[in-house]
C-alpha cells in the first residue's frame, strides 16, 4: 500500500471527529454524516469524508462561517462554493423525473455568447458537445464540467468577509445566491499525521436547497456514483459484501482523490512547495488509468448487486436504467427540432416524462419489455412525424386491461376485476400464451 493514503483507523477516527468542533457552525445542531466514509470499517482506505449540517441563512450563517475560518488547527480552508455567474448560465434544465427543458436555438445564442469569454480551445470542446449531430443528453453534462471552471463562483475568506464578489461588472451577494438554492459547499483539507482528505461540508437550507438528482448519474453514465448509491438500497443481509465491493474500489478512488488534492492544493496555494512535490513524488499514476479500472470495477458490481436491491426500490432503479438507456441513443439535430415541433420539451428522448411513465407501466401491465415498447413508439413517432400523444392516445386509448397469472393460467382482465380472457395451460407453452393474451388486448385497442 502507497503511505500516503490515509487510512481509517480507531485512533484517526477519534481524532477526526474530536476535530470536528473547529469546523460545525452549530454546536446545539447536530452534523449530518454522509458519504462512504462513516460506512466504512477500519482498516479501508479513506478517498474523502462528506459531511452537512442545517443551517439558516443570513447574516448571522456568515458571521458563524468567518469565526469558523479563524480556527485553523487540523483544517486548511480550500474555498466556499456557491453560484453560478450569470455570463456562464447554462439555457437548459434537466430534471429530476426524467425530462428537461432544452431548445438548441437558444443553446447556440449561448454558445456565442461565451465565446470571448473563455479560452479557445474551451469554446472548441463545447462547439464540439453542442453542434453534434449525435446528441446525447450526457452532452449537456459535459458541457457543464467543461464551463465549470470558469462558471462557478468561489469564495475566498475575503470575500466572504465582503458578502460580496464583483465580476463583468456586477455584484454577486453571498446570501442572495444561497436563497436562489445554490447547492453551498465549504471545502477542506483535513490533515492527520503527514497525509491529507478532503473534506466537503455543505450548509443546507431546507427553505431552498433541493436534493440533487442521482438520475443525472444515470445521464452521466458515473458507474462509480451509481454503484455507490446501491448503498441506500441494498438488502441488509448484503450490505457486508457491498461494502467489501467498496473496499476493492479503494485502492483506486483513493489515489484519484489524491491526485484532485494535490491539484487543488497547487492551485490554490494551500501547501508549502515541498509539500506539494513530495505528495506528487508518491503520486504517479495517471488519472485517466485509475478512472478506467474504477468504472470497469463498478460495472461489475452493478450487474451483481442489482439482483440484491430491496423489493421496494426496485420499481425506482429499473425506471432509472431504462431512461438511462434511452438516453445513450444518438439523435440528430433535425430529429431534434421535429420532437421539439411534436411538442416533446427534452428532444433527447422519444417521450417526456408522463408518456414515459405511461407506457412503462402499460408494458407492466401487458408482460412487454418497456425498452422495447418505448423504442417501438419512439420509432414510430419519429418515423412518421406523428405527436407521441396522439400516438398514444390512438393506438392505446382508455387502456384498462391488464394481464395476470393464476396458477399457470394467463388471464386478461380490466379494471373492474372482471376476466375477458383466459388462456390454460394445455393450450401451449407459457411464453405463447402470454402472447395471446397480449393479441387479445392489442386487437381489443384496435377495435375501440
Amino acid at each position: 500500500m502507497t503511505r500516503y493514503v490515509l487510512i481509517k483507523t480507531e485512533k484517526f477516527d477519534r481524532k477526526f471527529n474530536s476535530d470536528l468542533h473547529q469546523i460545525i457552525l452549530y454546536k446545539y445542531k447536530p452534523i449530518n454524516k454522509r458519504g462512504s466514509y462513516w460506512i466504512k470499517s477500519i482498516g479501508s482506505i479513506i478517498t474523502d469524508i462528506d459531511l452537512a449540517q442545517n443551517v439558516i441563512v443570513s447574516q448571522d450563517l456568515l458571521n458563524r462561517i468567518l469565526v469558523s475560518l479563524q480556527i485553523r488547527e487540523s483544517f486548511i480552508f480550500i474555498r466556499l462554493s456557491c453560484g453560478t455567474f450569470d455570463d456562464f448560465r447554462l439555457p437548459w434544465n434537466i430534471d429530476s423525473e426524467g425530462g428537461c427543458d432544452y431548445d438548441p436555438k437558444k443553446a447556440l445564442l449561448w454558445l456565442k455568447s461565451v465565446e470571448d469569454k473563455v479560452d479557445s480551445a474551451t469554446y472548441s470542446r463545447i462547439e464540439e458537445k453542442l453542434t453534434s449531430d449525435k446528441m446525447e443528453i450526457k452532452n449537456l453534462f459535459d458541457i457543464k464540467k467543461i464551463i465549470r471552471p470558469y462558471s462557478e463562483i468561489l469564495w475566498d475568506e475575503n470575500d466572504i468577509k465582503t458578502g460580496y464578489k464583483l465580476f463583468f461588472g456586477k455584484k454577486y451577494y453571498l446570501l442572495d445566491l444561497m436563497k436562489k438554492g445554490h447547492v453551498t459547499i465549504m471545502r477542506y483539507l483535513y490533515k492527520y499525521e503527514s497525509s491529507y482528505c478532503t473534506i466537503d461540508f455543505s450548509l443546507v437550507d431546507r427553505q431552498y436547497i433541493k436534493e440533487p438528482s442521482i438520475l443525472h448519474e444515470y445521464y452521466r453514465q458515473d458507474d462509480y456514483k451509481i454503484f455507490k448509491s446501491y448503498k441506500w438500497y441494498i438488502k441488509k443481509e448484503y450490505f457486508q459484501e457491498f461494502t467489501k465491493a467498496l473496499q476493492e474500489l479503494e485502492q483506486y478512488t483513493g489515489k484519484l482523490s489524491q491526485i484532485h488534492l494535490v491539484g487543488k492544493a497547487k492551485e490554490f496555494k494551500l501547501l508549502p512547495m515541498d509539500e506539494i512535490k513530495r505528495l506528487e513524488r508518491e503520486n504517479k499514476v495517471s488519472s485517466e488509468s485509475l478512472t478506467k479500472k474504477i468504472r470497469t470495477i463498478s460495472r461489475k458490481y452493478i450487474s451483481y448487486f442489482q439482483d440484491r436491491i430491496q423489493d421496494k426500490f426496485r420499481p425506482m432503479l429499473e425506471t432509472y436504467n431504462l431512461r438511462a438507456n434511452e438516453a445513450i441513443i444518438p439523435v440528430s439535430r433535425k430529429n431534434m427540432e421535429n420532437r421539439l415541433k411534436r411538442g416533446v420539451k427534452c428532444p433527447f428522448f422519444g417521450t417526456d416524462p408522463k408518456e414515459f411513465r405511461y407506457l412503462r407501466d402499460l408494458a407492466k401491465k401487458l408482460f412487454l419489455d418497456p425498452e422495447k415498447l418505448l423504442a417501438c413508439c419512439t420509432l414510430v413517432s419519429d418515423s412518421f412525424d406523428i405527436d407521441i400523444k396522439l400516438l398514444i392516445n390512438t393506438v392505446f386509448s382508455n387502456n384498462n386491461l391488464f394481464i395476470v397469472l393464476d396458477r399457470g393460467t394467463v388471464r386478461v382482465k380490466n379494471t373492474r376485476g372482471e376476466i375477458l380472457k383466459s388462456v390454460y395451460q394445455d393450450e401451449g407453452s407459457h411464453e405463447e400464451n402470454i402472447k395471446k393474451a397480449q393479441l387479445y388486448i392489442l386487437n381489443y385497442f384496435s377495435q375501440k
